[in-house]
């Protein structure tokens, strides 16, 4: 059974494989945590989680939210949230990746000031929702699909449904210029939109 390790404020504990390059993937069982749901807890750095193979209720603070298959959410940092199962006796496999500002630009370039910044610290987007069936966000999950499948590599084959999502490019010599690349268009197009 997978657990978080929170502290005394709900403050998950863990730290990136790579300091150096900070984004990590993880794939969580949903049906494995008790009750279907993981505790409520938050970390400094951003997340984004999608659903694939049934609907996941969120809360993120106060608001919850149903996200359905194929849909995701970006994650402000410290807020806190939840992730929990409508059907709770189905597996359930999500993606999603847990990074810091850093992976995106320096936080004192122009480049972060100017785009990233207003995005990532606006006190009115704790969250930002992600479906499919909006154009410019369709997108943008084109771009999370990918930079899961370079990082996941094999693993993201596992969750169900998943493939009809995956691009069809696989190998790369230089993942982590991928990874940087999408996140930056995933960004552009939100920042655009």
């Amino acid at each position: 059974m997978e657990q978080l390790i929170l502290d005394h404020m709900l403050k998950e504990e863990f730290s990136f494989p790579d300091p150096s390059f900070p984004i990590q993937f993880y794939i969580d069982d949903l049906h494995q945590w008790p009750d279907g749901q993981v505790p409520l807890h938050w970390h400094f750095g951003y997340e984004i989680f999608s659903a694939f193979n049934q609907e996941v209720t969120i809360q993120v603070g106060e608001k919850r939210l149903t996200l359905l298959p194929g849909e995701s959410i970006l994650i402000g940092g410290g807020q806190l949230h939840r992730y929990s199962l409508t059907d709770s006796t189905r597996e359930c496999l999500c993606p999603n990746i847990v990074f810091t500002e850093n992976v995106l630009a320096p936080l004192t370039s122009t480049i972060f000031q100017k785009y990233f910044y207003p995005l990532l610290h606006d006190p009115s987007l704790p969250y930002i929702k992600l479906s499919q069936y909006v154009p410019w966000q369709k997108q943008m999950l084109s771009c999370l699909f990918r930079v899961y499948q370079l990082i996941g590599g094999e693993a993201v084959y596992a969750i169900p449904h998943f493939s009809t999502y995956l691009s069809k490019q696989s190998h790369t010599e230089c993942p982590e210029l991928e990874v940087h690349q999408n996140l930056f268009e995933f960004f552009k197009i939100l920042y655009n939109n």
